[in-house]
């Protein structure tokens, strides 16, 4: 589709598309400071939008496009943690309405925390309810290698709360990609740089370094199933990708038969290009 300009964002690292389609939502990583950035559906038009409010702190790691009391609002994720070290993680809630050429006010400002301890995480969907849903990028604690993703639910009713103490995040379950990469002979498919969700929250993509994965799971439904009961072609698809490197962003089109999924620019120091998949006839 295009390229963004990397001398604005040169580490993409969230992507999501504006509710009415014509417009993508991104953010930059590693001290990328409090900016949103809006472009064109091809990358061109880049515009940078200061994060109006308290937070000069924010790196921002993920975006999603959520529905809060039925209003369209782009979720900005403060949630990397590489070091295992922080207490909580930030979430931002951005009303479209209120997004200028060159400002993005801050609504509400929402800390939660893992009962579990410190996770560094990559990946944040939105589901039709508004809740959120944070997938960790997980290692073994032990050697450099890929352990499941475990996911984690922040419930819309947790923007309404009064308190500054940080809210406690719901563990919903595992999905060990390390092997479902394995059987599927899919290679750096294993841990998890960013996810969307359908609009009716039926079924979610997830981005990995080499290919993506659909999963046909609902995880409003309660406990997911373990992952070597899953099945290709009913519970998940695997989806193969241009080979580049950086994968990191990934967002569903609207009407959820599309999707587009980006790159960042210091993987190869090539373009953070923008790249669209459509889903196959008749599937």
């Amino acid at each position: 589709m295009g390229a963004l300009d990397d001398r604005l964002v040169p580490e993409a690292s969230g992507l999501a598309v504006s509710s009415d389609g014509l417009r993508l939502y991104h953010v930059n990583d590693s001290g990328g400071g409090p900016f949103l950035y809006s472009s064109a559906l091809d990358g061109s038009d880049l515009r940078r939008l200061r994060l109006a409010g308290d937070v000069s702190s924010l790196d921002p790691e993920a975006l999603a496009l959520a529905k809060l009391d039925g209003k369209p609002v782009v979720i900005v994720g403060d949630i990397g943690d590489n070091t295992l070290r922080r207490r909580f993680v930030d979430l931002l809630a951005v009303p479209e309405n209120a997004i200028s050429a060159d400002r993005a006010p801050v609504q509400s400002h929402l800390r939660a925390r893992y009962l579990d301890g410190p996770h560094n995480a990559e990946g944040l969907a939105a589901a039709p309810n508004g809740d959120l849903y944070i997938f960790t990028k997980s290692w073994a604690e032990t050697v450099r290698d890929p352990a499941p993703s475990r996911i984690y639910r922040v419930r819309a009713d947790a923007w309404r709360s009064a308190s500054p103490e940080p809210i406690a995040m719901e563990f919903v379950g595992e999905i060990d990609l390390p092997t479902l990469a394995t059987r599927e002979r899919a290679p750096f498919s294993d841990v998890v740089t960013d996810v969307s969700m359908a609009r009716d929250g039926s079924r979610f993509l997830v981005l990995t370094y080499g290919y993506a994965w659909e999963f046909a799971l609902d995880l409003n439904e309660g406990s997911l199933p373990p992952t070597d009961a899953l099945e290709r072609g009913r519970d998940y698809e695997l989806i193969r990708l241009p080979t580049i490197l950086g994968k990191e962003t990934i967002t569903y089109l609207p009407g959820d038969r599309a999707f587009l999924f980006g790159k960042e620019f210091r993987a190869d120091s090539k373009p953070s290009q923008l790249i669209r998949l459509d889903c196959a006839p008749g599937r």
